[in-house]
């Protein structure tokens, strides 16, 4: 039986993948640190701790939310910031560990219905309210365990890599995704006159993104409609007691299917085209998805429906097996 092995892709110089075979046997984990590794990691995590502090107590929830009511007492009534030579460091280290209780997600709620509850939020409501300034989106949860829906405001990320969706410079090579670009509603912040500053999606994780990654804004889609473009897919790898970590990236110059795909509606539609225009492009190099199980429906889409695709790339057709709607012309005209 062959060992399995994780693959990871690197470029070359032609902007081609690089497979490296990670070995199924890693070296055995280490059961204690040095003194030095010790040390090393405290200062880390207690400079994280207050970097996060630093930028979070001007929040509406550091002000206000029952959970951090004890710390706010033990810091008194006007918390001053992180000061720079850290010389608050380890009192505020201590109250911290001392005062801030396990939190869930009813200890937010509260917060985030700020932004639903109200078609147009103002500005002095929403603003400075789980982080610094406006999230970029809000995701929710795709409610598949039967309860209701939970939703998470998504701050900017200054590390995050972004791109263009019309970025011409871009490898040669093809990438099917499986992705969306679908937007439940769309948030409108108003200042005190009522005037818009910020529009703001609300979707599924991976469409907010998607979106966020390439650049695509509130009034885009009918610029994207008709087209493809370069796209940047950001891979995760979950680490026991650890955050989701950002562990490699690779670029496509062009996915497989159109933009317009990603719009479908439907779930189904979308799985079954994504599938096709993976199928009819000869340079497809790479197959991925946010999640394994679009990747599972994408396969036994193929092996449901592969007699109606194998005619309908004979005959050049783009078979009517899901409703495509307002977005079937936008299609048709990538089919062939």
């Amino acid at each position: 039986m062959l060992r399995p092995s994780f693959c990871i892709y690197n470029l070359d110089p032609s902007g081609r993948p690089i497979t490296m075979n990670i070995p199924s046997n890693p070296p055995q984990p280490l059961l204690s640190l040095t003194p030095e590794l010790k040390e090393s990691s405290e200062k880390r995590t207690k400079a994280n701790l207050f970097q996060t502090l630093s930028k979070l107590s001007n929040t509406i929830f550091f002000q206000e939310a029952p959970a951090l009511v004890t710390l706010r007492k033990a810091l008194g009534d006007v918390y001053t910031p992180v000061l720079p030579d850290g010389s608050d460091n380890h009192e505020l280290l201590y109250q911290f560990l001392s005062h801030v209780p396990f939190t869930t997600y009813e200890d937010y709620e509260p917060f985030v219905a700020r932004f639903l509850d109200n078609k147009s939020p103002k500005l002095s409501d929403v603003n400075n309210l789980l982080a610094p300034g406006l999230p970029t989106f809000i995701a929710h949860s795709s409610g598949t365990s039967g309860g209701r829906l939970k939703h998470f405001l998504k701050y900017p990320s200054p590390g995050r890599l972004r791109r263009r969706w019309d970025n011409p410079d871009v490898p040669p090579f093809k990438l099917c995704s499986f992705s969306l670009l679908n937007i439940d509603r769309w948030i409108k912040v108003v200042d005190g006159d009522g005037k818009t500053i910020e529009d703001i999606p609300v979707s599924i994780a991976t469409a907010g993104g998607t979106r966020l990654r390439l650049g695509i804004g509130p009034m885009d889609d009918a610029k994207i409609i008709d087209k493809k473009g370069s796209h940047t897919r950001f891979f995760w790898w979950s680490y026991i007691r650890c955050d989701l970590m950002e562990l490699f990236f690779i670029i496509a110059n062009f996915v497989t299917s159109p933009f317009a795909v990603w719009l479908l509606p439907s779930y189904h539609a979308n799985i079954f085209m994504t599938a096709l225009f993976a199928l009819i492009d000869p340079s497809l190099s790479t197959i991925e998805s946010a999640f394994s199980t679009y990747i599972y429906d994408g396969v036994r889409t193929l092996e449901e429906h592969w007699d109606a695709m194998i005619n309908a790339i004979q005959l050049g057709v783009l078979p009517d097996t899901y409703d495509l709607g307002e977005f079937r012309p936008h299609i048709e005209v990538w089919y062939f």
